[in-house]
């Protein structure tokens, strides 16, 4: 698979939605285990600090949410701070 292609089909809420989806089945049957990701571009890892930043209360209601900073280490997430990954897991 390639995952720095960029399809332009306009599918991206769709599947970035999917994958949230995703990440709630995951947690419902591994609810002692976090999940690492990141971006595999530098402009997609924006991308999820934004829709991370711009759902934060939303997320922060059942998950705790880190971020990486450059040099590795974690911090509580800050909306709109650069981070390089990010972890979370529930609450």
């Amino acid at each position: 698979m390639d995952f720095i292609a960029v399809s332009k089909n306009k599918d991206r809420d769709k599947v970035l939605s999917t994958v949230a989806q995703t990440m709630l089945v995951f947690f419902d049957k591994y609810p002692d285990k976090m999940l690492y990701f990141r971006g595999s571009t530098n402009t997609r890892t924006r991308l999820y600090r934004s829709l991370i930043s711009k759902f934060i209360e939303i997320i922060e209601l059942n998950f705790k949410v880190v971020g990486l900073k450059s040099d590795g280490s974690p911090e509580e997430f800050i909306k709109n701070q650069d981070y390089t990954a990010f972890i979370i897991y529930p609450l």
